[in-house]
């Protein structure tokens, strides 16, 4: 038996949930992981402004100007230090 996985976008799983469902949703949970594992450069399971700076690193190594290596460096410590608020439905994960 073969099981299909439909991909979703972000805009199919709007049109077809609220916010609170979408937010609880294995789509968003799994979308979640998959961040988070990727974030975590250290793999020590904690997002630490550690993990920013290297990520930091990793974007001005990528580049060929490094003008812009303070504004990178700068703008990921912002994403560390001031982390989008998600209110999540209630719900026991």
């Amino acid at each position: 038996m073969i099981i299909s996985r439909r991909s979703y976008s972000f805009l199919d799983l709007s049109v077809k949930m609220s916010p609170e469902q979408f937010l609880s949703s294995s789509v968003w949970r799994t979308r979640m992981k998959t961040y988070f594992k990727l974030m975590d450069v250290d793999q020590n399971g904690i997002l630490t402004l550690s993990d920013f700076e290297e990520i930091a690193n990793r974007l001005i190594q990528l580049q060929n100007d490094s003008s812009r290596s303070e504004e990178i460096r700068e703008m990921c410590r912002s994403v560390f230090l001031q982390p989008i608020p998600i209110t999540f439905a209630s719900r026991s994960y």
